[in-house]
């Protein structure tokens, strides 16, 4: 957080202490998939609410800040400057509210059309039956990073078959990810089963690995590990 933004959130404090509290919006509850919006104005404490009692986590908070108070049923945010900040409160009971702070015009929306793999991988991840959003957060994580570990390993010449490869992401994936799941269930299921199905248009069958294989294999899954990472 920069300090900044947090010496303003202080002087908007002790001005509010001498004049009227600020409104208190209370945290929208709706699908924990989705980010609801909330508008705010520029330099002025935008007081959220919770109930019961949350945990707060601001993401885009390299120009605002966010002090929680009252063990946790509320939470002040401020910022000096126009945009779009997303912060996920956390229950107790582990179910999660996502929300956008919208505060003045905020920049535009990506018109930008999706890339369709980053696209499938995302309905995958929301359709997930973790509603855990921490845990299923955390699965993302890890999965990126062994993600990563395979992009690499697409250039080891001792996986040296299509066969080789996938069992070594496979494996590596399940290692990683499916550590606190029960037997036979995998976690992130649905997003593991899309990158799948690309990795076999890239693999159509077994045999040796070509110099194009590998490169498509690399260039797939650091393109995973970057959209996981983000979600």
């Amino acid at each position: 957080m920069r300090l900044a933004s947090a010496l303003l959130l202080c002087g908007l404090v002790a001005h509010a202490v001498a004049a009227a509290p600020p409104a208190v919006v209370e945290v929208p509850r709706g699908d924990p998939a989705k980010w609801a919006e909330v508008r705010a104005e520029r330099g002025r404490i935008l007081r959220l609410s919770a109930e019961p009692a949350s945990k707060w986590l601001l993401i885009d908070d390299a120009a605002a800040d966010l002090f929680p108070a009252d063990g946790g049923k509320i939470a002040d945010f401020a910022t000096p400057t126009d945009g779009r900040y997303k912060l996920v409160v956390t229950a107790p009971d582990g179910s999660a509210a996502r929300v956008v702070v919208v505060v003045g015009d905020g920049p535009a929306p990506d018109k930008k059309p999706a890339d369709p793999l980053v696209a499938r991988l995302r309905a995958a991840y929301d359709a997930d039956p973790e509603r855990d959003l921490a845990k299923r957060q955390a699965h993302a994580k890890d999965l990126a990073a062994v993600y990563g570990v395979v992009a690499k390993a697409a250039r080891n010449p001792d996986l040296g078959t299509a066969k080789a490869f996938i069992a070594f992401a496979k494996e590596s994936a399940t290692k990683m990810v499916d550590l606190d799941a029960p037997d036979g269930v995998r976690n992130l299921a649905g997003v593991r089963d899309v990158v799948a199905k690309d990795l076999a248009a890239i693999f159509p069958g077994d045999g040796p690995l070509t110099d194009d294989q590998r490169r498509a294999a690399a260039e797939l899954f650091t393109k995973l590990a970057a959209a996981l990472e983000a979600f």
